[in-house]
């Protein structure tokens, strides 16, 4: 019996003596040759400071992406270690992208490094900025310390969520019957994207018109821009431009269908859970997106000093890092760096917060993907800097607005509304004050408020809502078919920092149409 007891535990050892060569060779699976995402990423942390990034090794190795919160002298070391390896690689172009929210650590890695391979493939050097924006961590914050913009201590904290959770419930309870006026508003909505497909469609409210009313108001609005185009008289140079929806008749039966099948319990339930828990959630969020620049002890009532306090929050430390290293490079105002800024759905309010803060940042191109901003933020951010730099060009992307105003949850099992991120920001998580309070990376919002642009800066501004299916970008694969949701712009096969992606869509076909060209 011990016999056979030693033979068995030599046999298992022997076994096991394969599992670190098992590990480290999974430790391996996957890396993309030549790109290491620790090495183009900052962490941000809930309260603004810096994480050290593990490389891959270590991710698959003990499954955390982040160490341990780095104190400001060691962030700024980090920092310049960024720069260095971004002068040493010899490439022209950086692309700083900002993720949105609802993206946890884990996400935020994974399309840096889809993202980030597709970018340097195509010459950049790109950095992304990971912050924990994700639902659950965001929501916790929200109902046990964050008290008006304050931190409470975790004892006070906890005694008062009960009180968050009940004020969050009243909401829903109250705000119910709005809530289903307003799904019911975007369920007509929905109907009248069947009939808006071009550009030239009236602009306005939120407003159900009948069918009826919709196919004069469509009419009368194609025979008056085709008689002003072949007038010539048709001189704006803002490039505004909406692609075609194409959906074969299964695809738009199934999800219509399935819309009004689950209307009832989303009107009634989910949809003021979402209302009533989700403000809260999504307030915090935007409380993470000005902490990545001050951090919460820079912003605390006492301090050691007095006096002015340089922000120590992560994005601060990086971008006053990337404006040497950029402004370095510039001589008689010609960058031979060029920098590229990218905000996907949240991210453009971290964007827009930094034209404000660093006015003086050379940046080549602003791209806004989906962009939560609002209208108002364009406005005080971008229009100005367009204005003080004449060789920046804007491009906005957006979804066409029947996936915008139809886009369906189904990791949720389509229980909750519908709509992109966007549409629940609009219609239940805030309450814009006016029509320029809605978010800018909607079409049905920045077509109709375009003219926030000045004349000076319109033909650097390129505003596309992309088609589904449209037959015009079949060379493109991916913006033929695939661009049908608001997660869809983090996919590298979009390609969004190629101009080809921004074409025009004129006539039948899609031509060249780069801002200031």
């Amino acid at each position: 019996m011990c016999a056979a007891v030693r033979i068995l535990f030599t046999r298992m050892r022997r076994v096991f003596a394969w599992v670190p060569i098992f590990f480290a060779a999974t430790a391996c699976y996957r890396i993309r040759p030549g790109f290491e995402p620790a090495l183009h990423m900052v962490y941000v942390d809930e309260d603004g400071g810096m994480r050290k990034a593990h490389d891959t090794a270590a991710v698959r190795l003990t499954g955390r992406y982040t160490g341990e919160v780095f104190d400001d002298s060691t962030a700024r070391r980090s920092v310049g270690e960024l720069m260095t390896r971004i002068r040493e690689s010899g490439r022209d172009t950086i692309t700083l992208y900002f993720h949105g929210g609802l993206v946890t650590y884990g996400r935020a890695r994974k399309d840096a490094t889809a993202l980030g391979f597709a970018l340097q493939n195509d010459g950049h050097f790109p950095v992304f900025v990971a912050w924990e924006s994700g639902w659950f961590p965001t929501f916790v914050d929200h109902v046990k310390s964050v008290r008006q913009g304050q931190e409470w201590a975790p004892v006070a904290g906890w005694l008062s969520a009960p009180f968050i959770i009940t004020a969050d419930l009243g909401r829903a309870v109250a705000r119910a019957p709005l809530g289903i006026l307003q799904q019911a508003a975007d369920y007509c909505a929905t109907w009248r994207g069947a009939l808006s497909d071009s550009v030239r469609r009236a602009r306005g409210d939120h407003t159900c018109r009948t069918f009826s009313d919709e196919v004069r108001a469509r009419r009368q609005n194609v025979r008056r821009a085709l008689d002003r185009e072949a007038a010539g008289t048709s001189t704006d140079s803002l490039r505004l431009t909406l692609g075609g929806y194409y959906s074969p008749f299964w695809r738009t039966a199934g999800r219509t269908v399935s819309a009004y099948a689950t209307a009832l319990p989303k009107a009634l339930v989910t949809g003021p859970l979402m209302d009533g828990f989700g403000a809260g959630t999504y307030d915090n969020m935007l409380r993470r997106t000005k902490t990545m620049f001050r951090q919460h002890g820079d912003m605390a009532r006492r301090a050691a000093t007095t006096g002015y306090r340089k922000p120590t929050g992560a994005t601060s430390i990086l971008i006053d890092s990337l404006a040497a290293v950029v402004g370095a490079s510039c001589a008689g105002g010609d960058c031979r760096i060029k920098l590229n800024l990218v905000g996907h759905s949240m991210g453009s309010i971290i964007v827009s917060h930094i034209l404000r803060d660093w006015p003086d940042l050379p940046v080549h191109r602003l791209y806004f993907l989906a962009a939560a901003a609002t209208v108002t933020e364009l406005e005080a951010s971008v229009v100005p800097y367009l204005r003080a730099h004449p060789h920046t060009a804007f491009y906005n992307g957006m979804l066409h607005p029947r996936i915008e105003v139809g886009e369906a949850q189904w990791l949720s099992l389509d229980l909750v509304p519908r709509g992109s991120l966007l549409e629940w920001i609009d219609d239940h998580l805030t309450s814009p004050h006016t029509p320029l309070d809605r978010t800018s990376g909607k079409w049905d919002n920045m077509a109709a408020m375009e003219y926030i642009f000045p004349p000076e800066v319109r033909a650097r501004v390129l505003l596309k809502g992309f088609g589904f299916r449209d037959p015009r970008d079949r060379d493109n694969p991916f913006r033929f078919n695939q661009l049908d949701g608001h997660g869809s712009f983090d996919n590298p096969a979009f390609a969004w920092w190629r101009d080809a992606t921004w074409c025009l869509y004129i006539g039948s076909a899609c031509v060249p149409g780069s801002p200031g060209r």
